[in-house]
């Protein structure tokens, strides 16, 4: 199954029909209005999703995709707004006999896909709703997550009294549903929603392409979105919404642009082989090119304040005039902990010839603590705090990410990922970089 991105599931917030001519039904608006109001007065929500297609006339199921779904208004309004959890299995092709495992989980700043079979896991920073939205399409599991939560795509006004209605009420799930229905060009979305509480608990799109000649029952699909055991505004484990990366595993960035000029990148859907196109590889090694997406060389750093391991106040602007090498990491991220000693080797070689090594760390869970991760594993270059409200400053495409910057504050050269295996060349390629460095300004 390859979800789409679309207006499908976006249908409840901000809701033109509320408000519009008096073409569109009047009880239709005012019940997704209500709906809306409900929407805007959630705070987390929990339920079962069972996403079912049906193709032309079959009376059985081409794709199923069932997952237990969870989200969490987060306190910052910038960004997404909310954290997200899906668990669940696909199932496709004849018989639905074909299945796969989806599990994805979005902190609020980095949105993850465990892909057991390739021993990955797919990430990207999603700083808003539509990259987080590309993030889901791209790993399967869009379909079954409530989008007008997240983000607002209103249907379209109704032009004609026949593009909304409303239709006899129905009890699903042990709940007394209002029935209501609008159309859209080619799709008529139909929205149950509980009295009890307004909210959905089941929305069904019938699609059929019309043509010139008409429309034919075999170019119908009809998607059913059915919600079970849901649960609005309870207490929510922040881990929840937490990946544990196995060592074993490799992390692949999800670039948020296509790469220019790279036939990869340029393709928007799956590989055929099952990697998913724009995701850079951690284990890939560092090259003296630029990998796309992060900073260019020229650039000037961007500017930044944080606190280091001892709580105190550290800038960029402080090593003004030094070499400063920037190692973005986190001690949940197997390629960052494996990186690490290659760093200190770089660390030594140059801290007496005016370069400072710098890491910084994002961690996930309250209960890490890096400092003494990094003691504890004799990392001795500088620690600093909070990497996570930076990183999109830096157009870190994932963990770990690499920046050289010479005297003058301007960005040299930038690397994602690491492998044990190329640890030689990394080294070599980030020395060669800081040695480019140490000549700017003299």
């Amino acid at each position: 199954m390859k979800p789409r991105i679309s207006s499908h599931w976006s249908g409840l917030v901000a809701l033109a029909l509320a408000g519009s001519g008096a073409s569109a039904d009047p009880g239709a608006a005012k019940l997704l209005k209500a709906a809306n109001e409900a929407i805007s007065q959630t705070q987390s929500l929990a339920y079962n999703a069972e996403l079912t297609t049906h193709a032309g006339t079959a009376k059985e199921p081409s794709a199923r995709l069932t997952a237990e779904v969870m989200m969490k208004r987060t306190a910052d309004e910038k960004g997404v707004g909310w954290k997200l959890y899906i668990g669940g299995e696909a199932a496709q092709g004849a018989d639905l006999a074909s299945t796969s495992k989806v599990y994805i989980a979005f902190d609020g700043f980095a949105a993850r896909s465990v892909k057991e079979a390739e021993k990955a896991v797919f990430e990207k920073n999603a700083i808003d709703a539509p990259s987080l939205e590309s993030f889901l399409v791209m790993q399967g599991g869009r379909e079954v997550v409530l989008w007008q939560m997240i983000a607002s795509a209103p249907i379209p006004d109704a032009t004609d009294p026949k593009d909304s209605g409303i239709e006899p009420a129905q009890e699903i799930d042990g709940q007394k549903c209002d029935v209501v229905w609008v159309r859209s060009g080619d799709d008529k979305t139909t929205y149950y929603l509980a009295a009890s509480d307004r909210l959905p608990r089941k929305i069904e799109i019938v699609t059929t392409p019309s043509t010139k000649e008409g429309v034919e029952k075999k170019d119908r699909t009809v998607r059913t979105l059915a919600l079970t055991n849901v649960k609005r505004n309870v207490p929510i484990n922040e881990a929840t919404f937490i990946v544990d990366i196995p060592d074993e595993f490799v992390v692949r960035a999800v670039k948020n642009t296509p790469a220019p000029d790279s036939k990869a990148d340029s393709k928007s859907d799956a590989k055929a082989d099952g990697k998913v196109a724009g995701a850079e590889e951690s284990k890939k090694p560092a090259q003296k090119t630029q990998p796309p997406g992060m900073l260019t060389p020229g650039t000037p750093a961007p500017a930044w304040t944080l606190k280091d391991g001892n709580g105190k106040e550290t800038k960029l602007a402080d090593y003004r005039g030094k070499v400063v090498v920037l190692d973005f990491w986190g001690s949940w991220c197997p390629p960052c902990r494996a990186a690490m000693p290659s760093i200190e080797k770089i660390h030594q070689k140059y801290k007496d010839k005016g370069v400072v090594v710098l890491g910084l760390n994002y961690e996930r869970r309250p209960d890490a603590d890096p400092k003494k991760f990094m003691a504890d594993n004799g990392i001795t270059y500088g620690l600093v705090l909070g990497a996570e409200t930076i990183a999109d400053k830096y157009k870190v495409p994932g963990w770990p990410t690499f920046y050289v910057i010479d005297r003058q504050g301007d960005i040299v050269w930038g690397s994602v990922g690491f492998s044990k295996a190329d640890a030689e060349e990394h080294e070599s390629t980030m020395s060669e970089a800081i040695e480019e460095a140490m000549q700017e300004g003299l």
